[in-house]
């Protein structure tokens, strides 16, 4: 028995860069649009998250009213890309309308920037 698997050309990419340790309140990132399916989520630290005691180096992505839909307190506190196999909270989402994406900064960190960016298709484009 074969198993097939079709990659579409239809992945899209958006990032925000140079998101900083400051931004203790929700920060807009994005919008995404009606039918988007969440591939994967890419968060790259180039500072590392620091300075600020116990709690720091953490951040949460989701929207305005979950800050912590689609990843919760995702470990920032290393240079390079950011393991998400314990933070991920909604893998393959899928949105069915415009969805603005928020993320915010847990702690209180004197230091630290990353880019996050979301790979996803639209409604039909990839087939799982």
């Amino acid at each position: 028995m074969a198993t097939r698997f079709v990659l579409s050309r239809r992945v899209r990419e958006i990032t925000y860069e140079d998101f900083s340790y400051s931004n203790t309140t929700a920060v807009h990132l994005f919008t995404v649009p009606r039918g988007a399916r969440f591939l994967a989520w890419i968060i790259n630290v180039t500072v590392a998250f620091a300075g600020g005691g116990a709690a720091t180096g953490t951040l949460d992505i989701g929207t305005a009213s979950n800050t912590d839909a689609y990843v919760d307190a995702a470990v920032v506190s290393a240079i390079g890309n950011v393991d998400l196999a314990t933070t991920l909270v909604a893998p393959l989402a899928q949105v069915t309308v415009p969805t603005d994406i928020y993320a915010i900064a847990m702690g209180s960190d004197t230091a630290g920037t990353c880019d996050i960016t979301l790979l996803f298709s639209y409604d039909k484009d990839t087939p799982l």
